[in-house]
């Protein structure tokens, strides 16, 4: 068994100097998303009501959909034939996918799973392959914390599942500008691993899981589980959600304080006290990150 992964790790520690109470403290970086696209294509195929069936010429299945909001999944299943090619020999295969992301404030959740077969010896040979990305930034430069597990077997080759994320340029085909994480699959594997990464405000994210099965004169088989999830730090002292620490931080405290409101109880024992005002006094002027 031979995992091909390599990770590029950016551990640099974030350093934020300590806010006197009352001043004006750094925002909260923010997930911005952007778009989603996922992809399930099969080529060349002849699609057809039964096995065998051969009517409808060569072609291409190409199943897409972009623009997924983050409360959206993209699920795709289905069988597909191809054949006789000059010798009488036929491909067949089937193809299961399921994406689904979530995005909030202050993290990037990314599930994929999925399983593809392609068998047969008919020239030429069949691929299937299913791929989503997404695209994110930040509002400030932050180090986040990527946590991923995978599970996948395939017999097909190197890569032939695979996890990235990478900064990228403008565009629909952007340019890679850097590889912050890097993960491939061959022939089967199963792990877990979280590490930091530095994102920068501005700068454009690309997160990418695909998989691909394809005929070798026998059966091609992939099948993998993929999660992501990155995590950015909280500014738990930003009470009213603005990105900055400032009087009125200080105000929404006092009044959740003074109503008892779960929110203001910040050591999370269930009191109401001087404790949980040290606590927040402590968060305040630690700043956000």
């Amino acid at each position: 068994m031979s995992i091909a992964s390599s990770f590029r790790r950016a551990r640099v520690a974030l350093v934020v100097p300590a806010f006197l109470l009352f001043s004006a403290g750094a925002g909260a970086s923010e997930v911005l998303p952007e778009s989603r696209a996922s992809v399930v294509s099969v080529t060349p195929v002849n699609l057809g009501p039964f096995e065998g069936y051969v009517g409808g010429g060569d072609g291409e299945l190409d199943i897409e959909l972009t623009g997924l909001s983050s409360s959206d999944d993209f699920t795709a299943i289905g069988t597909y034939y191809y054949g006789p090619d000059g010798f009488d020999r036929y491909n067949n295969g089937t193809y299961s996918v399921t994406h689904d992301a979530t995005i909030e404030p202050s993290m990037v959740g990314f599930a994929f799973t999925q399983s593809s077969t392609a068998e047969g010896d008919a020239s030429p040979q069949v691929t299937a392959y299913n791929e989503s990305v997404l695209y994110f930034s930040v509002s400030t430069d932050v180090t986040a914390t990527l946590s991923m597990s995978y599970d996948g077997n395939t017999n097909v080759g190197i890569d032939a599942v695979l996890l990235e994320l990478r900064r990228v340029g403008e565009g629909e085909n952007p340019t890679v500008l850097e590889t912050l994480f890097t993960l491939g699959v061959y022939p089967a594997g199963e792990g877990e691993d979280e590490i930091e990464v530095e994102l920068l405000a501005g700068e454009r994210y690309r997160i990418t899981m695909d998989a691909r099965a394809r005929s070798f004169s026998g059966t091609g088989l992939v099948e993998s589980a993929l999660s992501v999830m990155i995590e950015l730090p909280v500014c738990a002292a930003d009470l009213n959600g603005d990105g900055a620490l400032n009087f009125f931080d200080v105000s929404a405290f006092l009044v959740a304080y003074n109503a008892l409101d779960p929110v203001a109880d910040f050591n999370g024992d269930g009191s109401f006290d001087f404790f949980d005002v040290s606590a927040f006094l402590t968060a305040y002027n630690a700043g956000c990150p």
